[in-house]
């Protein structure tokens, strides 16, 4: 068994604000502490790219990373599929057994 790890950082939370619009929904019915605030813009603003953006504007870093990473892991199954396409593309094969992302934070 091989593991990778891949260290994400920088991340343009705006840029991808319309893919993580469905995540911030979920995110925010099932972890029902901190981020009130950012809860309340979102439900008030309605469901829109619009709303993500003056959501993310004022979540602290951490709870971003957290959404980021909910997202990551909902896509686990296709990042798998794109990892062992692409070591098929290199002339090997091999199996993706697990994809899981953590926010951590930077120390």
């Amino acid at each position: 068994m091989i593991e990778l790890t891949v260290k994400i950082d920088d991340v343009d939370y705006y840029a991808i604000a319309d893919m993580l619009l469905p995540h911030m929904a979920d995110y925010f019915e099932q972890n029902q502490q901190g981020a009130s605030f950012a809860r309340m813009l979102f439900n008030k603003m309605g469901k829109n790219e619009n709303a993500a953006k003056a959501v993310i504007s004022v979540l602290p870093p951490e709870v971003k990373d957290e959404i980021t990473a909910w997202y990551i892991n909902r896509q686990s199954e296709k990042i798998a599929g794109n990892i062992m396409e692409f070591f098929k593309s290199g002339g090997f094969s091999a199996n993706v057994s697990d994809i899981h992302a953590k926010a951590k934070r930077k120390d």
